[in-house]
């Protein structure tokens, strides 16, 4: 737990996730772990050894490809993603351009120059790619050390790492991790807690479960879902507690009331679940509104037999 400058306390999750767009996976799994391990954190480091290559651009055309479709439905929450940082290891050319963040936003800034006779594909990426992403940072870190490099015995103990890595990781860290600079998850344009955050991770993780990469519409979908799933759960919770109130303390009440009650707090419902933001299939949405009103029946039911057991009398 972290506390903010503003006071707040944040709960900040490390998650180190396998190496990818090597020889030990498909281009598959690593797109996987890429794209949820961006999708579902605030801040993604993107490692690559010396120079950002033309391909680690190209592993984040799946990113453009959804923030373009994301930002133009009808409902858009802003940039989709919040930071990008690529962190630059064992770089060095550093007579052009110096470690740590100044030389890293030079250095960034010369990588995404375009020029006409670049293809359009590669065009795209390096114009779009800040229109989707609220913050886009270049960390460049020297080499660690041959402890760290060559040996098999190295254990992540600070003191085997080379003097001036660390130092170039106590500049970058604070950057990163400081009280000042923490950011909370946002999706769909809301703070995300720790609850909420194993939904979505189910959500996104159940896009990616196909033998093929998703389309970017269909992560869109899996957003879709969990706005209506939020939705939905606020609906209930407000029927629920509609019904409590008006049946509360009631000792004699109608079944004529009570479905009245029933339907008031029915349509109250289903009025939550409508002003919720319409993004992505229609489908996804109606399902989950088909779910809503079954719940609410169901709710009903059981709020008739529990009233009539104990205090329903016929009038």
């Amino acid at each position: 737990m972290i506390e903010s400058v503003t006071g707040e306390m944040f709960a900040v999750v490390l998650m180190d996730t396998q190496g990818t767009f090597d020889n030990n996976s498909t281009y598959q799994q690593c797109m996987t772990v890429f794209a949820l391990s961006t999708i579902v954190s605030s801040v993604q480091i993107y490692n690559v050894v010396d120079n950002i290559q033309e391909d680690a651009l190209q592993h984040l055309s799946l990113f453009v490809e959804y923030g373009r479709i994301a930002m133009e439905q009808p409902h858009n929450f802003g940039k989709p993603f919040q930071q990008l940082v690529f962190c630059v290891r064992d770089f060095k050319n550093q007579e052009e351009y110096e470690f740590g963040e100044n030389g890293g936003t030079d250095f960034l800034d010369n990588v995404l120059q375009t020029n006409p006779e670049q293809p359009e594909e590669i065009k795209q990426v390096r114009e779009l790619l800040r229109e989707y992403f609220e913050d886009i940072q270049c960390y460049l870190l020297p080499h660690p050390g041959y402890k760290v490099a060559e040996r098999q015995s190295f254990r992540g103990h600070v003191k085997d790492l080379r003097p001036l890595f660390r130092e170039e990781l106590k500049k970058m860290v604070p950057n990163l991790l400081g009280p000042h600079i923490l950011k909370p998850k946002i999706v769909n344009g809301k703070t995300v807690t720790c609850r909420k955050m194993i939904q979505y991770f189910k959500e996104y993780a159940a896009s990616f479960d196909g033998e093929t990469l998703p389309q970017p519409q269909s992560i869109l979908n899996a957003n879709a879902k969990l706005i209506c799933i939020e939705a939905a759960h606020e609906a209930k919770v407000n029927y629920s507690r509609g019904m409590d109130r008006s049946t509360y303390g009631t000792r004699m009440m109608s079944e004529k009331k009570l479905l009245e009650a029933h339907i008031k707090h029915g349509i109250t419902a289903l009025n939550i679940f409508d002003k919720c933001p319409r993004i992505g299939a229609k489908e996804v949405r109606n399902l989950l509104l088909e779910k809503l009103q079954e719940d609410i029946n169901v709710g009903f039911w059981e709020t008739f037999f529990d009233f009539k057991a104990e205090y329903l009398w016929k009038c």
